[in-house]
């Protein structure tokens, strides 16, 4: 063990630094007394994928908050191998984020929490298709993890995230706006507050603070398509046509800005792949979080949800 100090603790779960075998290679150990994650696998981009795992007599100190501090003895648990990896929580990195802000341009520090709500967004919606619709009201529950090679961290959904009693459950929508209220510093959001339908207001910590105000007014509503509105425009901001000018035709609107942004899609498409191979080859690619998630939007999105996207800032613009 390198310092346990620089571990993180969940309820379930302990993360720290290690060395392994006589090489000392650096990795990640996660300990746990709950012998039902022997033998787990990564069953999602959300997953954590351990090297090697096994079980052992695991110290009570090292073990998770679970054990009520007790240092005395140890206990039988499972012990998973993973890549060097920094854990860290989402209110932790939202914290790290601000604490970068002077250090940041005003567009790389839009784009880095614009980032992190996206995979929030896209976590929430991997849930709802799982037939989740309930997780706990503490955000610390969401971990983050980023090897050496990969500049983004990763988001990380354990059953943590969706294992809750009535009494600290949030809804889906409610739980993506309590992270985007984070993001901007408002962290004393209540599960009675997210539920109230009252206008939120938001700092102007950014020049497209009004685009978050729409996401978060979209969230309140708490529909089966909330999320997936929220992420398409978040897409929109990171990914999307910023030097487009429409040419519209009076009677014929939706056709001709759908038709242009199909050619910016088409494009765009072959752009991006043609630079990966250009820089990687055609049979050794390997993808950061943020390209993943940039060729992801390119292969899924369509000029229909582009437009719709394109439609909702351009109302934000005009009142700018």
């Amino acid at each position: 063990m390198l310092s346990e100090s620089e571990g993180i603790r969940t309820p379930r779960r302990a993360f720290f630094p290690a060395t392994w075998g006589p090489a000392h290679l650096p990795v990640t150990l996660m300990v746990s007394k709950d012998l039902s994650l022997t033998g787990s696998q990564a069953t999602s981009a959300f997953s954590l994928n351990p090297v090697t795992q096994f079980v052992d007599q695991i110290p009570n100190y090292l073990l998770s908050q679970a054990n009520n501090g007790s240092g005395l003895g140890s206990t039988q648990g499972v012990v998973w191998a993973l890549p060097r990896t920094n854990i860290i929580s989402l209110p932790t990195a939202a914290k790290q984020l601000h604490q970068r802000k002077k250090a940041l341009r005003q567009e790389e520090f839009e784009k880095e929490m614009s980032f992190l709500l996206l995979q929030v967004m896209n976590g929430l919606k991997y849930l709802q298709a799982q037939g989740v619709e309930q997780v706990n009201t503490c955000l610390e529950r969401f971990l983050l993890a980023k090897t050496d090679s990969d500049p983004n961290f990763r988001l990380i959904i354990t059953d943590e995230v969706y294992q809750v009693t009535s009494s600290e459950e949030i809804s889906l929508c409610e739980c993506g706006l309590a992270s985007m209220l984070m993001m901007f510093q408002l962290t004393s959001a209540t599960p009675q507050m997210l539920r109230d339908k009252a206008p939120i207001e938001l700092a102007p910590v950014l020049p497209s603070v009004s685009m978050y105000k729409t996401m978060a007014t979209i969230l309140q509503k708490d529909g089966s398509v909330a999320l997936g509105q929220v992420k398409c425009m978040l897409e929109y901001m990171l990914w999307g046509p910023s030097d487009i000018i429409f040419e519209i035709r009076a009677d014929h609107e939706v056709e001709s800005r759908e038709e242009w942004l199909q050619r910016w899609l088409d494009l765009e498409r072959a752009n991006v792949l043609n630079n990966i191979i250009r820089s990687q080859g055609l049979w050794n690619i390997q993808l950061n979080v943020f390209q993943e998630y940039h060729l992801l939007f390119l292969v899924r999105t369509c000029a229909k949800m582009l437009r719709e996207s394109s439609l909702l800032f351009e109302s934000e613009v005009s009142r700018m």
